[in-house]
């Protein structure tokens, strides 16, 4: 049996989720298929290479926002207190 997760995902990841498309687009050349229900197949490169592995797509999320944040004019430096916080890879047993 597989395990059941129930969250509340509130509006700021719906908006969360269209700025990471767009920084991708910007910044990595890359597509976020925003219509897909799994976060790792929705990346796409442009280029034709490889979808990005399941490591290479929390290095992107990860790098999204500190780049977002130092694009803010009011502030350059992001927080101190932020991780690299990276789950266990899903199997698909």
């Amino acid at each position: 049996m597989k395990p059941l997760l129930i969250c509340d995902c509130d509006e700021v990841l719906v908006h969360m989720v269209r700025h990471f498309r767009d920084w991708l687009d910007e910044a990595h050349d890359m597509d976020f298929a925003l219509d897909r229900h799994d976060f790792f197949g929705s990346l796409t490169r442009r280029s034709g290479g490889p979808a990005p592995t399941q490591a290479e797509a929390w290095d992107l999320l990860h790098g999204f926002f500190p780049a977002r944040w130092t694009a803010r004019r009011w502030c350059r430096t992001p927080p101190r207190r932020w991780r690299r916080w990276r789950p266990a890879p899903i199997s698909s047993s």
